[in-house]
């Protein structure tokens, strides 16, 4: 069960961090002088970029720090590969758990979600299909139309309209095969009738995929990727992502 929802976010956090770049924050030096402890939020960088989590437990005696990351649950990290951006029980922020709050990400987009959690100057903030950490005066109290916090949609920007490239979702892809990025890490797994299996670091979600000849969608947990089907073959996928061209393994 674990693995499975672990997999689940991994899917989750890729699909956010396109979405959502607000939480991708460049984080500030570790503390000199001071040793990483119960509380403390931190940074260690994986296959999609950098993550951040709070401290829970540790270092055992192979330096390994349990962290809580929000997208993946409870994560063995070395010590070696964290930098702390935040000292516990440091209560600055401007927001408080419950609070409504606007983020605002490119192209003029606005995203509603809910304060979760703060620690210091960041605040965990949860919107419609991910959660993580960000700065907290990133954020903006979400004002309903009377000026108090309210409902508001998920995204200010209206829909594209539909395009005759759009992949039908009811109509499965024509793509068979086990498709992989450069390193292998990340595999997505192509099967006929429209099942899809993602994997990253061998761990494994399931999906599906419709679409055809030219562009695919593969879904995760109801979380749309569209890939543009090359002249090669090859998958290109959203630009900078560590999906942006999967190949067929032989």
């Amino acid at each position: 069960m674990f693995m499975t929802r672990f997999a689940q976010a991994l899917v989750t956090a890729f699909l956010a961090s396109i979405a959502f770049p607000f939480f991708v924050a460049a984080a500030e030096p570790k503390t000199a002088g001071g040793r990483i402890g119960i509380g403390d939020l931190v940074e260690y960088t994986t296959g999609m970029g950098p993550m951040l989590g709070e401290v829970i437990n540790g270092p055992d005696a192979s330096n390994f720090y349990l962290l809580l990351v929000p997208s993946a649950g409870e994560v063995p990290v070395n010590g070696s590969k964290l930098r702390r951006i935040q000292l516990a029980g440091t209560a600055n922020a401007p927001f408080k758990p419950g609070d409504v709050v606007d983020i605002h990400g490119d192209s003029n987009s606005v995203t509603r979600g809910s304060v979760v959690k703060v620690n210091g100057k960041w605040c965990q903030v949860e919107a419609p299909g991910m959660v993580g950490w960000a700065e907290c005066t990133g954020l903006r109290v979400a004002k309903g139309g009377d000026g108090t916090q309210g409902a508001a949609p998920e995204q200010t920007n209206a829909p594209a309209a539909p395009s005759s490239e759009t992949p039908a979702k009811a109509a499965p892809s024509t793509l068979v095969g086990t498709y992989e990025n450069a390193d292998g890490k990340a595999v997505i797994e192509f099967l006929a009738g429209g099942k899809a299996y993602f994997s990253f670091h061998g761990i494994t979600g399931d999906c599906t995929h419709s679409g055809n000849a030219r562009k695919v969608t593969v879904t995760c947990d109801a979380e749309d990727t569209v890939f543009t089907v090359n002249s090669d073959g090859s998958l290109a996928g959203p630009p900078d992502s560590f999906v942006a061209r999967m190949k067929k393994k032989p």
